[in-house]
């Protein structure tokens, strides 16, 4: 890599079922419950990581798993550092409903 890492690639994949909900529930919409599962949940992703850089804290581990990649070099690891706090985040949520698992 040479110059300031440009983003912070995150993917995250499950699969799951809904086992209870405050309202009814019909399996024929199980995708349009994924698609809002994955945007609230890549939300919260997304709110939590702004939260962690702007406290420059890192209880993921992102900065051990870039310093893995590069730990022969140190001044990776300070352009690491620098721009850890303001860099991009390109997040995915790949989730799968099984079914809703509610009885009817």
């Amino acid at each position: 890599m040479s110059g300031k890492p440009t983003a912070l690639a995150i993917t995250v994949t499950g699969n799951g079922v809904i086992n209870s909900s405050k309202h009814r529930l019909d399996d024929k919409e199980l995708r349009r419950y994924e698609k809002l599962t994955q945007e609230t949940l890549k939300e919260r992703i997304e709110q939590y990581i702004h939260k962690i850089q702007k406290a420059n804290v890192d209880p993921v581990g992102f900065g051990l798993r870039f310093q893995a990649k590069s730990w022969s070099n140190n001044s990776k690891w300070d352009i690491w550092k620098e721009a850890y706090p303001t860099i991009k985040t390109l997040i995915k949520v790949k989730l799968k409903l099984n079914n809703t698992e509610l009885i009817q």
